[in-house]
């Protein structure tokens, strides 16, 4: 009968027990999450002034979502690979994902035309992966 309570035992204590610094870094990570979901539509948001300030048309205003879109799924599946075939560190694709994300956003801010946009949000498709 001990036998049998043991395995009931060990699940228990291991669900009880929590890495230190695992609430932080849900609530980091949620936060992140939150900034980056809100950061996919702000173009949307600013089209008109895009228009205006790059001389862009319709057409041409969706370019960098696009771009983005298509960089994120491709990256995603390389990053995933990463982590799980090669086990990589996530806690160093994650942080490498978030510098570059808040690095392209910024240069994003300061494309001076289309291609510099286009390329900024690509690489924030990048960071998001």
């Amino acid at each position: 009968m001990g036998d049998a309570e043991s395995p009931e035992m060990a699940a228990k204590v291991l669900r009880n027990c929590r890495q230190p610094g695992a609430r932080f870094a849900l609530f980091t990570l949620t936060g992140v999450n939150l900034i980056n979901f809100a950061d996919r539509y702000v173009a949307s948001s600013v089209k008109s002034l895009l228009k205006e300030d790059l001389n862009l048309t319709d057409a041409q205003t969706a370019l960098p979502m696009t771009g983005m879109a298509v960089v994120y799924m491709i990256c995603a599946l390389g990053f995933g690979l990463l982590v799980d075939r090669y086990h990589v560190d996530r806690r160093k694709v994650l942080a490498f994902g978030i510098l570059l994300w808040s690095v392209a956003t910024a240069l994003g801010a300061l494309s001076q035309n289309l291609w510099q946009l286009i390329l900024f949000r690509s690489l924030v498709g990048v960071g998001e992966a």
